[in-house]
């Protein structure tokens, strides 16, 4: 940037005369105006295009941060138990994400060589932020006592709050003849277990196999330990159906087209209602002669500041969608803990789309894994679901709260967005894919955008004869994952924040060795209520204190916040986000108790005299 204002002070009649500065340098010599224009509510929606140019860097930060977080709150939980770890390499792996945030490396409007070298930060940054999760988890798993019978299987919540969810995790056998599984809780019950895929010997004993359960009331920030016990007389299961696409459980009733992947009904069994008013998961190819910053036409220099232009539904023949096309009948299984039907066939004329939809017992939400293969240039995907709720009003996640956005128009939304009445909605959960739009009570995600950049003047790096052509995707094949919550009430009464969270943070299942440890088989290390104050980072501080960052997430003032602490903390107090003090808080019976208007956000530091103990 310093080079172009040089060059542009250098012109013979350069006007206005240009000045890089801070805003103290520009209050310093701005006549003071007291009747300024004000500007109510958001900047969004600027450069639509970029939610899902280069998709996969939107993809890589969004695990970045659920990597990152999580070694911080490993790193919490190690200090609390005497354990103290060093943060330089988690601050290490911020760093380089943290830069690759910079406008034209996260939205993706780049040249090829920038996108390799932003590609290659991106890995540098997840190696470090994998190594280091491992290895605090190995640290936090030495501590918990797993003797018992068969092996012991660590389930870790990084959320805030306590929570049943899905649990996959391979496990091998030394033993002889292992025909099948027994999961088993930490209350020595015995819990539904499937094997999702398993390698057989000749005479088919078990050799290695994906066990998958649901775990259930997994404390916040802490653990339960399950246990596999292998079995000789009983089989498991690789279950397979005949493909008729109809998947099930205790909340929904999933019906899947076996030939085209698309959703033809969700019905929620409480109240017996549709939730689909179309066949939802049908993804639309169309053309798109934008480039990486506006979809459908060239930059046009940001001279259209806060697009108004609605992107609506492409109508039939005018787009390819993917129930226009078929392959084989889809594999469907059915099992006590998961069903999913998988359905591939071709897409356009030379692409290719395979969609997984499935369904976990206990959960409200169906996830779908959609994978696309592009050889087309120009073009864009979006996955429509036509919700039911007729006279809707759409609410879009933002970071650290949420809001109501206008139809047809595409904004970047964080983890959800909804469509609800007020009676009921649909909402569409995302990792990593944050462009949605809601057009006449249908929801639209963008996938993916298959493009370059096409007008753009030469200057500020760029030149002649650099490529810009890997945004066009083509020969990529990429997975999008994203999934569906039809629920009761409006966004606040269904909780859509904890929804949000919990997809985007799967339980993490470590496999552990029999030893003994301090800690039992169930335990938290601490609890924030009421249940619409989410916890948005734990992490340590470089006086050995630990910062814990808290929300409000439903838009409503709350004054009665309540959080219990580890066993041992001395002093709370609150901080700025600068982690400067703002006024000490009293802890009283292991809780500290505080306000937190809607949508607020706080922070607090807490000190410990000593290891904690089960919350």
């Amino acid at each position: 940037l310093a080079p172009l204002v040089e060059q542009h002070n250098s012109q013979p009649e350069a006007a206005p005369i240009l000045r890089l500065a801070t805003p103290r340098d520009y209050e310093a010599v701005a006549s003071p105006a007291e009747d300024g224009p004000v500007v109510r509510g958001e900047l969004n929606p600027v450069f639509q295009g970029i939610y899902s140019s280069r998709i996969e860097l939107k993809q890589i930060t969004r695990e970045l941060e659920r990597l990152l977080t999580t070694a911080e709150k490993l790193g919490v939980l190690l200090q609390a138990l005497g354990e103290p770890t060093t943060e330089e390499r988690v601050w290490e792996a911020w760093e380089r994400m943290l830069f690759n945030q910079a406008h034209d490396l996260m939205s993706g409007v780049m040249t090829d060589g920038v996108y390799e070298d932003t590609l290659h930060s991106f890995d540098c940054a997840r190696r470090v932020a994998e190594e280091e999760v491992e290895a605090r988890l190995r640290r936090y798993v030495a501590a918990i006592n797993t003797h018992g019978q068969g092996l012991a299987l660590i389930v870790f919540n990084s959320l805030g709050w306590a929570r049943s969810d899905l649990v996959t995790a391979k496990v091998g056998f030394s033993e002889a003849d292992v025909r099948g599984v027994r999961v088993v809780d930490p209350d020595g019950q015995v819990v539904p277990a499937q094997l999702v895929a398993s390698e057989r010997s000749g005479d088919g004993a078990l050799i290695e196999a994906e066990v998958a359960f649901v775990a259930r009331d997994v404390p916040a920030l802490g653990h339960c330990v399950y246990r596999v016990v292998p079995l000789h007389d009983a089989e498991s299961g690789d279950p397979l159906t005949p493909p008729d696409g109809v998947l099930e459980n205790g909340l929904l009733r999933v019906q899947v087209a076996p030939l085209t992947g698309a959703i033809t009904g969700l019905t929620v069994k409480d109240g017996g209602w549709q939730a689909l008013r179309a066949p939802g998961n049908v993804v639309v190819q169309e053309e798109d002669h934008g480039d990486l910053w506006e979809p459908y036409k060239p930059l046009d220099g940001g001279s259209r500041i806060a697009m108004q232009e609605p992107h609506p539904v492409p109508p039939r023949g005018e787009a390819v969608y993917s129930d226009e096309q078929t392959g084989e009948p889809g594999r469907t299984v059915r099992g006590p803990v998961l069903s999913e039907i998988t359905v591939s066939h071709p897409f356009g004329e030379r692409g290719h789309f395979t969609t997984r939809v499935r369904l976990v017992a206990g959960l409200r939400r169906v996830e779908v894994r959609t994978r696309l293969l592009n050889h087309d240039e120009f073009v864009r995907y979006r996955a429509l679901f036509p919700a039911s709720v007729e006279g809707g009003r759409s609410v879009h996640e933002i970071p650290f709260g949420a809001l109501e956005r206008p139809n047809g128009i595409e904004f970047p939304a964080q983890n959800w967005i909804d469509h609800s009445d007020g009676h009921r909605g649909l909402a569409l959960l995302n990792r990593g894919l944050p462009g949605h739009a809601v057009h006449d009570g249908t929801l639209l995600l963008s996938l993916l955008r298959c493009t370059r950049i096409v007008a753009y003047g030469f200057g500020g790096g760029y030149g002649p004869g650099m490529s810009s052509d890997s945004g066009l995707q083509l020969g990529r094949d990429l997975a999008l994952e994203y999934a569906l919550v039809p629920h009761a009430g409006d966004w606040r009464a269904a909780g859509l924040y904890r929804d949000g969270l919990e997809f985007n943070h799967p339980l993490i299942a470590v496999k552990a060795g029999s030893h003994d440890g301090p800690l039992p088989g169930r335990w938290g290390l601490l609890h924030v209520s009421p249940g619409n104050v989410v916890l948005s980072a734990l992490k340590p501080s470089r006086d050995g204190t630990a910062v814990v960052r808290l929300y409000e997430a439903a838009g409503q003032p709350t004054p009665n916040v309540r959080v219990r602490l580890p066993a041992g903390v001395s002093r709370v107090e609150e901080v700025d986000l600068l982690e400067d003090p703002v006024s000490p808080l009293p802890v009283a019976e292991g809780c500290v108790e505080l306000g937190l208007g809607a949508f607020q956000i706080k922070t607090l530091r807490f000190a410990s005299a000593g290891v904690a103990h089960a919350v």
